[in-house]
């Protein structure tokens, strides 16, 4: 009898294996492939979307720069930076929840082991008798298995892995976040740094012209007067504050990057000669819309959520069907212990339940519609963010074509504005020019250095921007780093 049970349940277990269905929609991307079918508008032709050298495929994006410092930098970003730790822990709990929900779809085994002993016989006041002591064993092995024909496990489980998916994504995405802001502030601090040299170059310009101006002043020269030493000095304590602010802009830039390493602020830098200087912004970057889709985590996640969604959707309409459970239980009882796992005393029983829900007030035809609406939410989340995605790349190409034409502009307004300065200086010293024209020289080369600088940054700026936007080359070996600091 104990073998015709157990045939029983595995016959049972293949049917319903066999006969297990999903319900769940099949999940499309057309409308979105419709979004991305058209190339760039600002790379009609798919000509390189930057500038000359080529890219090299099997190196991450900022290697190629070939700055030793920025390389090391972003290494110890992975290492230690709390952003990348946290989103490694978010992972790893997708990863436990995705387990759980392999567990759901598996038998459950359940053992158990008891002994007691009772007392038979009369015995006590008024009665007169022996009492015997009898000691007994018991041995149990239960499971259970949801047979999921109607694929709700299966379904909970696939939604499960995309969560997992999605997890993974975001990893990426902080992952390109932070390493974009290390290298970004990389960049600040050099330009920082550059912003206050040339401002202590022009403190030392106007110490040299009043000392020029109280110069003439002593000897009585033509046009020399006492406004103009008050002139002179007024802007020469313009240039010491200036040299004061980018002082402070130095050391908060510091502060940034050391905190983007997970370290505390350092006010001086072990690497202080080696970030003054920026490698030229030279590599290619060629792509179309559709490759974005693959590329970017960001709109990775989005779409792994959004088939979780439509997994979840399988979820609620199999609720709507009946649950076939399959129990069973081996039992053994025995006075002896040595033979309570006798085949003897063996007991087996299996069943089936078979169990759905005749009524709920439509609770869960509305679970169902809920999480169709949740799809279409998601849905439209998700195709949002590729248009957003499209946008980032367009204006950061603009940016950066823009910006690569306006810094050679102002590059010939420093040089004009640098002649300007030292022939109204030969000039004054000469006393054919005045003190307001040498004055003004040196306020105009003053902003076109500043501003070339200024105009430098953003081209890091957008160039970081741009290969955020088109998702880059960032993983690599950088994606076996992050592994190693995870264990």
């Amino acid at each position: 009898m104990t073998m015709l049970r157990l045939l029983f349940l595995l016959a049972a277990i293949c049917i319903g294996l066999l006969s297990a269905c999903s319900l769940t929609p099949e999940y499309e991307r057309s409308e979105i492939n419709n979004l991305v079918s058209q190339p760039f508008v600002q790379n009609k032709n798919n000509q390189p979307l930057a500038t000359v050298a080529k890219l090299d495929a099997s190196k991450a994006w900022w290697k190629q720069l070939n700055d030793p410092l920025i390389n090391d930098l972003v290494d110890q970003a992975l290492s230690h930076n709390y952003d990348i730790k946290l989103a490694l822990a978010n992972l790893e709990e997708a990863e436990a929840v995705l387990r759980s929900n392999v567990g759901d779809r598996l038998p459950k085994i359940d053992l158990s082991l008891s002994g007691n002993r009772r007392h038979f016989g009369n015995a006590g006041p008024g009665f007169s008798g022996q009492r015997d002591l009898v000691t007994s064993y018991e041995g149990a092995l239960a499971f259970s298995w949801q047979l999921d024909l109607f694929g709700r496990l299966r379904s909970a489980q696939n939604a499960a892995a995309a969560d997992f998916q999605a997890s993974a994504a975001d990893r990426d995405a902080v992952l390109q976040t932070v390493i974009a802001n290390v290298i970004r502030q990389r960049a600040a601090l050099a330009i920082a740094r550059q912003r206050l040299q040339v401002a202590e170059q022009i403190a030392d310009s106007r110490q040299r012209t009043l000392a020029t101006v109280e110069r003439r002043y002593r000897r009585g020269v033509i046009n020399s007067s006492a406004v103009d030493i008050r002139l002179a000095r007024s802007d020469l304590y313009a240039a010491l504050s200036r040299v004061t602010e980018f002082e402070l802009n130095v050391d908060l830039a510091q502060h940034a990057l050391d905190i983007l390493l997970g370290k505390p602020p350092q006010l001086v830098s072990t690497q202080c000669h080696q970030l003054n200087s920026l490698p030229i912004l030279d590599a290619k970057i060629a792509g179309i819309p559709a490759q974005l889709l693959d590329r970017r985590p960001d709109l990775q996640a989005s779409e792994f959520r959004t088939i979780a969604s439509n997994e979840r959707i399988g979820v609620a309409i199999a609720n709507l069907f009946p649950d076939l459970v399959l129990t069973g239980r081996l039992s053994l009882n025995e006075g002896n212990l040595s033979r309570l796992f006798s085949l003897d005393n063996l007991i087996a029983s299996v069943a089936g339940e078979l169990a759905t829900t005749l009524f709920q007030g439509g609770k869960l035809q509305a679970e169902v519609d809920a999480a169709k609406a949740r799809l279409q939410a998601q849905a439209s989340q998700y195709a949002n963010t590729v248009l957003q995605a499209i946008r980032e790349v367009e204006d950061a190409l603009t940016r950066n074509r823009q910006l690569a034409k306006r810094y050679t502009q102002i590059e010939q307004q420093v040089t004009e504005s640098r002649i300007a300065e030292s022939l109204s200086q030969q000039r004054y010293g000469r006393g054919i020019e005045t003190l307001i024209t040498v004055l003004e020289a040196e306020r105009r080369r003053q902003e076109a250095e500043d501003l070339v600088l200024l105009v430098k940054q953003q081209r890091w700026d957008a160039y970081i921007d741009l290969q955020l936007a088109l998702g880059g080359q960032w993983l690599g070996d950088t994606s076996l780093k992050l592994t190693q600091t995870a264990q």
